[in-house]
């Protein structure tokens, strides 16, 4: 009877060590820090939305095929806007699966026809223009329009290089939401930099050819949160072409969202010409209603049937 106890003694010993390592391990596990977030999560941030709803304010300095003098004020504008000052502006993006619709404003005394209204309901495409004419079409078009750019998309230049291929076209959340990223795309180095005495990390992705100019872009991440981008520049032979700065960042949904954007174009080292956007609302895979991505054709001036080649009666 003694040899049976010591016998379930050893057997009983082992399995009693096991439970303990399989505890200290788990506890090891719950305890250890997650994973530092990467780029790569602020696609998937993008990619996982059912839906997304955004305002913004912007303030526009708009770019001038006349040099500049002594700063980016003293410069010729425009017939309606001479001494080019700074334009404000707002911009509205509802987008849902394969839906959108988009209002770009500025200020009509000073920048005429940059008034224009966009939607997509998957059947119908229409465009509201500044003057009232409203284009109806059965088909989606991704054409670049005097609008504003999505600055919540600026954030994935870095997916998306400008090229003189795809210059005339708008990124829409249904365009990332379609783009399958191969693996290999995020194989990039980082390399830790000091920018203007802060201390950072930079990968520098592939970029293209615009109007006659090779260049590559550099993102720039603070040290931990690669998920979150402070800048993103494309550089060319002669320096910087453009540059995107993202401050602010605000946990909305399960991702994280730049507030502040702010755009700049270069002339061989010269700024000629800014965007400032303020995200003033943002709401994500919330449900949006079907009407959202239908204009009324009441609402217009006229309409142009596009597949019928004529005004609507």
């Amino acid at each position: 009877m003694g040899r049976v106890i010591r016998r379930s003694a050893r057997i009983g010993l082992p399995c009693s060590i096991a439970v303990v390592i399989a505890a200290l391990l788990c506890t090891v596990y719950l305890r250890a820090d997650p994973p530092a977030p990467e780029l790569r999560d602020l696609m998937g941030q993008f990619q996982s939305l059912s839906a997304l709803v955004a305002s913004a304010d912007v303030v526009v300095q708009m770019p001038n095929d006349i040099a500049f003098a002594n700063n980016d004020e003293d410069c010729n504008g425009s017939p309606a806007n001479p001494s080019n000052k700074p334009v404000t502006g707002t911009l509205d993006y509802w987008a849902a699966d394969q839906r959108y619709k988009i209002i770009s404003q500025l200020d009509g005394n000073l920048a005429p026809g940059m008034q224009v209204q966009v939607a997509y309901n998957s059947q119908r495409w229409q465009l509201l223009r500044a003057d009232g004419t409203l284009i109806d079409s059965p088909q989606d078009n991704a054409v670049i329009l005097p609008m504003l750019p999505n600055p919540l998309l600026e954030v994935l230049q870095f997916r998306y290089p400008l090229t003189d291929g795809n210059s005339g076209q708008y990124l829409r959340l249904k365009d990332v939401l379609q783009d399958q990223v191969p693996e290999a795309f995020w194989a990039v180095s980082w390399t830790q930099v000091n920018e203007d005495g802060r201390a950072l990390e930079r990968a520098i992705f592939p970029g293209g050819s615009y109007e006659g100019q090779s260049y590559v872009q550099h993102v720039f991440v603070e040290p931990g949160a690669r998920n979150k981008p402070v800048r993103i520049d494309r550089v060319g032979e002669q320096g910087r072409l453009t540059s995107a700065e993202f401050d602010d960042y605000h946990q909305v949904g399960s991702g994280v969202w730049p507030y502040r954007v702010f755009l700049q174009v270069f002339e061989q080292g010269r700024r000629v010409g800014w965007m400032a956007f303020t995200v003033t609302s943002l709401t994500v895979d919330t449900e949006i209603p079907q009407a959202t991505f239908t204009m009324p054709h009441e609402s217009a001036a006229r309409v142009w049937i596009d597949d019928e080649q004529r005004f609507a009666e």
